[in-house]
Order: C-alpha cells, then structure tokens, then sequence
C-alpha cells in the first residue's frame, strides 16, 4: 500500500511525499523479513532519487537492490538493477561533460557501459525481447556519447531488431537518429521491477 502511494506521489511530481512513503515500506518489509519487497523499495527509492536529480544516491539504491537480486537469484530484478545502474552512470557522465570534467565523463559512461551490457546478457539468457532492445539502444546512446558512432549505429540497428524480430536482418544504413545526429538526448527511463517498476 505504501509503496502505490509512493509511487501515485512520484507521478505527480511529489519526489519527497514518495521517498517518505518508501522509506516507512522498506521499514515494514524490513521488520517482517520481506527480503523481495525490500528490493523492490530499494529500487523504487533509486528512482525517486533518480528523477529528484540525486545521482549519488539513486546509484545507491539501485546497488542495494541488485545486491539482492544477486542473492535471490532473481534474473529479472537483477537485469532492471544493472539497467537502472548504466542510466544513472550515463547521467552522471552528462552531467560531469557539462562540468567540463571529460575524463570523469568517460569514466561514468565506460561504467555505464559495463552495466548496460550485463543488463543486456541477462535479457538475451531470458529472451526478453523488450528488455533487451531497451539496452541496445542505452549502449547506442552511451557509444553515441563516446564518440564511437559505428557502434552506437549497430546498437541502434540491434535495439530495432530485437523490438520488431520480424523486420528485415539487414539495416538500412539511415534508418535511425544515430545515423544523422551527432549529439543524441538521453531520456533515460529507469526500468522497473515488479508491478511498478516497468
């Protein structure tokens, strides 16, 4: 109930109403020993901090909940948490670009990268096809902020082809934004687990 209310105040906007909520969730999963719904609050206050703007500790929250997912073994939690990780890593590298600081820019998109690709491993061993074109297309965007467009276009290309399997296997050398665009904005949306967080 908490965790619906946190996230009904998240929609409209009401980061701070939504964390409180969270954090009085995770304290009852905590106190009735709801490993599961612990992890989910954790990822659900990784996106409040995330849309608050609070890189650090989204990125917190996400590790938290991939911690869990890692000892549950819960493959679908786990893709979401290294997802949901990449986002804020690329984030953080847009906003360090911005700063003029290009050595931790590529730092945190190198780091993103790394946690896109596991996302990535973890969706193709599920099939995942939606999942997976979600992070095809986050390592086209993070290789688009690298400099490296031929691999931001065949992520691109992977992105479409895992969200429509019947199109044709052999891409159009102008069918995407990557091919034009030398700048792309990132509209990252962390991805959820559970009932919410999709």
């Amino acid at each position: 109930m908490l965790q619906h209310q946190g996230v009904l105040a998240r929609q409209r906007n009401q980061l701070d109403r939504a964390t409180r909520l969270y954090q009085q969730a995770l304290r009852r999963f905590q106190e009735a020993g709801d490993t599961e719904g612990v992890m989910q609050t954790y990822n659900l206050l990784g996106v409040a901090e995330q849309n608050a703007g609070r890189l650090a500790e989204a990125r917190a929250w996400y590790g938290k909940s991939r911690e869990i997912a890692e000892q549950l073994q819960d493959q679908p939690s786990l893709g979401a948490a290294a997802q949901n990780i990449g986002i804020v890593c690329q984030m953080e590298g847009e906003a360090a670009r911005k700063r003029g600081d290009e050595p931790a820019a590529r730092q945190h998109f190198e780091e993103a990268r790394h946690s896109i690709e596991d996302s990535l491993k973890i969706e193709q061993a599920r099939n995942n096809k939606p999942a997976e074109a979600d992070s095809w297309s986050q390592l086209a965007r993070i290789h688009l902020l690298l400099g490296d467009l031929a691999a931001a276009e065949r992520h691109a290309h992977a992105a479409a082809r895992s969200a429509n399997p019947s199109a044709s296997r052999k891409p159009s050398r102008v069918t995407t934004p990557f091919a034009k665009s030398p700048k792309l904005a990132a509209t990252p949306v962390p991805r959820r687990v559970g009932q919410e967080t999709r």
